[in-house]
């Protein structure tokens, strides 16, 4: 049975069996097969379709991590290197978009499922993102000492961390704990990009702070998530960013991950100075 929209362990068993190799990679989150599999088990269909949106929505996410991934990657790049990798980004959107339709032609029937709406945010900012550091990408090829317009990025920025704001709010209002601690981490690192784009560095210090406490906290749920690929590849960037935008900052020293494990501010405390000593 499903419960509250959630899976009891033997059904987990199930679906694990009949999802991931069904019949190859390429079948898995197939709505029909899925469907069809799903009644085979004996569960409810009224709750298959809140199942299958659940299922397309995990699917959509991966695939916006890896796009922002494979992009950041592309970024810190030489100019003239993964010439192919917008190719893949935009397959990978191309299907986010579908998938994303999908779930929203079907939202309004579980309006009140705290988890469906926190995903659909959060998709949406990844997709956002995923805007952002194409722009970043093609003009990085061009040019390596410039960034494209502050003010369009500023504007995205924002309203990707706006989508991931409300996704928290109804990961709260849901009891989510950890979905809610982890997109406070999210949240936050969007609202240090956004202080970048718009120039704005005691903001951007300010949100800094806020970033490490934010990953320290979610630290109890993933001590790990710091070296998570895609926060790994986001900072890369923001770290460019910040030599780009604000140059005697980076002088200072570059944001690193060592920096969570050996005390201080973590990723962004000793790049702005505070309460640090310079290198």
């Amino acid at each position: 049975a499903i419960v509250h929209g959630n899976l009891t362990l033997r059904g987990q068993r199930h679906l694990r069996r009949i999802f991931l190799f069904p019949g190859g990679s390429r079948s898995f989150l197939s709505t029909t097969d899925s469907c069809k599999a799903i009644r085979r088990q004996g569960l409810r269909p009224c709750n298959v379709k809140l199942l299958v949106c659940q299922l397309n929505l995990m699917q959509a996410k991966f695939l916006c991590d890896k796009s922002i991934a494979v992009l950041g990657r592309a970024i810190m790049a030489t100019p003239g290197m993964n010439e192919n990798c917008m190719e893949s980004v935009d397959r990978k959107m191309g299907r986010v978009e579908q998938l994303l339709a999908r779930v929203i032609c079907t939202l309004d029937q579980h309006a009140t499922n705290a988890y469906l709406r926190g995903k659909v945010e959060e998709v949406i900012a990844g997709s956002i993102v995923v805007e952002i550091f194409k722009q970043l990408r093609t003009f990085r090829s061009s040019c390596r000492s410039s960034w494209p317009s502050l003010g369009d990025l500023c504007s995205q920025a924002n309203e990707c961390s706006g989508h991931f704001r409300r996704a928290l709010h109804a990961y709260a209002e849901g009891s989510l704990a950890e979905d809610a601690s982890r997109l406070v981490v999210i949240w936050r690192l969007s609202t240090v990009f956004a202080a970048l784009c718009a120039r704005d560095f005691p903001c951007l210090r300010e949100q800094a702070d806020n970033f490490n406490m934010a990953l320290a906290a979610f630290k109890v749920y993933s001590p790990s998530f710091d070296r998570h690929w895609v926060i790994q590849r986001t900072l890369a960037v923001v770290n460019l960013g910040i030599q780009v935008v604000h140059p005697a900052s980076a002088l200072i020293c570059k944001i690193a991950p060592s920096a969570l494990r050996t005390g201080g501010l973590g990723f962004f405390g000793s790049t702005f100075g505070a309460r640090g000593s310079r290198k």
